[in-house]
């Protein structure tokens, strides 16, 4: 329950969204939506589909036991990052991508 609290609680924050933005779309209190996060309130799938749904991530990407999570980060700003991976430890050649990136 603690891991995939986690990758909501992960998901969310590079979606650059409150809690309160996604308690308010789910349409419960941000005390509510907090419990979820912290892993001290069960989830039914329909509540992990509208978060996933918020996310915009699948269901399947927050079930997943991989450690890699990978999604598309759509910005509003035009900004297109296509896609970002998220790993324990980044290997050089990745190093050396997101060096030109900047």
């Amino acid at each position: 329950m603690k891991k995939l609290a986690n990758r909501i609680r992960t998901i969310r924050l590079l979606r650059n969204l409150s809690q309160e933005n996604v308690a308010e779309d789910l349409k419960m209190s941000q005390q509510g939506y907090s419990k979820i996060e912290c892993g001290d309130r069960d989830i039914k799938l329909s509540k992990l589909e509208a978060i996933a749904g918020i996310l915009r991530v699948k269901v399947e990407d927050i079930l997943s036991s991989d450690d890699k999570i990978i999604f598309k980060i759509d910005d509003e700003t035009n900004c297109n990052n296509d896609l970002f991976s998220i790993q324990n430890k980044p290997k050089e050649g990745d190093k050396e991508e997101i060096k030109k990136r900047d």
